[in-house]
């Protein structure tokens, strides 16, 4: 073993790895960066609760979200805090990144879509259980699952107007 880097608890989320730096996340909380060759701490950021969802990243901000209900954008190179928003219960899904949203669902039945630079949510559905898987998403489809089954949103009817997240919010909110 090269290296290794000891936690203050349990690591139950995939690591993340960009431009040498290793992103990990765990139950105690924190968010680490490490330098991947070395293992040498570069920042942590302490969250309010276990954060078991991987690190997602877009335009040199790390986005994760935690069991305290929180997405969290912090940025790359630092480990400040960018901006972080609300949603209704834990996060144990890692986010998916597309076209400058974010979308991630929770274990309180809810999906969203947030803006990926302030964190606004652009629109929320409720469905009827928990998600804790994390979505997919391409030009072409949302595909997620929940605890009652899959999920999928096909963007193949794009009215000639709208962008394929126009076309989600309405899907999903029809």
């Amino acid at each position: 073993m090269k290296w290794s880097f000891e936690t203050k608890d349990w690591v139950l989320s995939s690591p993340a790895v960009l431009n040498g730096i290793l992103y990990i996340s765990g139950i105690d909380g924190n968010i680490y960066a490490l330098d991947a060759y070395s293992g040498k701490l570069k920042w942590n950021y302490e969250t309010e609760g276990w954060v078991v969802a991987s690190p997602a990243f877009t335009n040199g901000k790390l986005i994760v979200g935690s069991r305290d209900g929180w997405i969290y954008t912090l940025d790359i190179h630092s480990g400040s805090l960018l901006w972080k928003t609300r949603l209704d219960a834990a996060i144990h899904a890692t986010a998916a990144i597309f076209k400058g949203h974010v979308f991630v669902g929770t274990l309180g039945n809810n999906f969203y879509c947030l803006n990926g630079d302030e964190g606004n949510i652009i629109w929320q559905k409720a469905l009827d259980s928990p998600i804790f898987s994390s979505a997919a998403i391409d030009t072409n489809h949302l595909v997620f699952g929940s605890r009652s089954g899959i999920l999928s949103v096909s963007y193949t009817h794009l009215r000639a107007h709208e962008t394929p997240e126009h076309l989600v919010c309405r899907l999903l909110l029809e």
